[in-house]
């Protein structure tokens, strides 16, 4: 585990271990964390749904985590969110239409999401256009 040391109040980096969603519970009373890398398989909708008191949250990677469709969700508390990745995971098209609304978004990676179909891509298009 690596933890940003010189920030360690605004930024986490928590990649490949074995942080379990439990483990996230004690991440969710640092209301000014902005950046927060989440690289573990083991984190499912129920550890995203740990972290909803982290609204100041910029940054939020969510590499490899098993977030569905219904996880997606709780991404709708993190209004601030200006870059999102959740790479790797189980989304479908249905996912995509929560993500759309986090309007502040300037970088989305959905990559190795091999369920993905143009509906997403669509999604997100008519979002930024409108």
């Amino acid at each position: 585990m690596f933890l940003s040391v010189g920030l360690l109040s605004k930024h986490y980096i928590i990649s490949f271990t074995v942080v379990i969603d439990a483990g996230l519970r004690k991440l969710s009373s640092l209301s000014s964390l902005k950046s927060l890398n989440l690289d573990a398989r083991q984190i499912t909708d129920a550890g995203l749904a740990a972290l909803t008191n982290l609204t100041g949250l910029m940054h939020l990677d969510l590499f490899g985590a098993r977030i569905t469709d219904s996880g997606t969700n709780y991404l709708r508390s993190f209004k601030k969110l200006r870059s999102l990745e959740v790479c790797g995971g189980g989304l479908i098209d249905v996912g995509v239409k929560n993500i759309k609304d986090l309007t502040s978004l300037t970088l989305l990676n959905l990559s190795q999401n091999n369920h993905l179909t143009d509906r997403s891509l669509e999604s997100i298009f008519d979002t930024c256009t409108n």
